[in-house]
């Protein structure tokens, strides 16, 4: 099974920025070792970051015809504003979930607290870190799986 990890703005600087917030690993150690673990169940993560909305927007679009069974989605700061993105994660004709590094809702600024992605009404892991990217990987299998997605 292949998955897409698809991340938004600004993710390629975790580890450095607001590490009170997002924690003081490198997220390219973190990533590694998600795509290993993966890679030990058998299950293909690739890696997609961009920091364009329209970009994201055309990755979605073409994810079931690059053969992923399914997508992790982090739409970082396009999360509290986005309706080209919240169509596009509806639109995917595949499971979706969203991950967020941070506790959204726990947030002090009251915008990040409102997630308009998740508006289209697929399942939100918020506040574990990179374990919420391999939460997130484990409902995608059982979706897939368990045939209970229905698009």
């Amino acid at each position: 099974m292949k998955f897409l990890v698809l991340e938004g703005p600004n993710l390629d600087g975790v580890g450095r920025r607001e590490p009170e917030i997002y924690g003081d690993e490198k997220r390219s150690e973190a990533l590694a070792r998600l795509v290993k673990w993966a890679k030990e169940k058998g299950w293909e993560l690739v890696l997609e970051q961009e920091g364009d909305e329209a970009a994201l927007v055309a990755c979605l679009a073409e994810a079931k015809e690059k053969g992923f069974v399914g997508v992790l989605f982090n739409p970082g700061a396009f999360s509290h504003a986005s309706l080209a993105l919240r169509d596009g994660a509806k639109g995917t004709a595949l499971p979706l979930v969203e991950a967020h590094l941070s506790a959204i809702h726990g947030r002090r600024e009251a915008w990040r607290r409102k997630l308009v992605v998740a508006g289209a009404g697929h399942p939100v892991i918020s506040g574990m870190g990179y374990l919420g990217y391999q939460l997130g990987i484990c409902a995608l299998v059982c979706l897939v799986k368990d045939g209970a997605f229905r698009p």
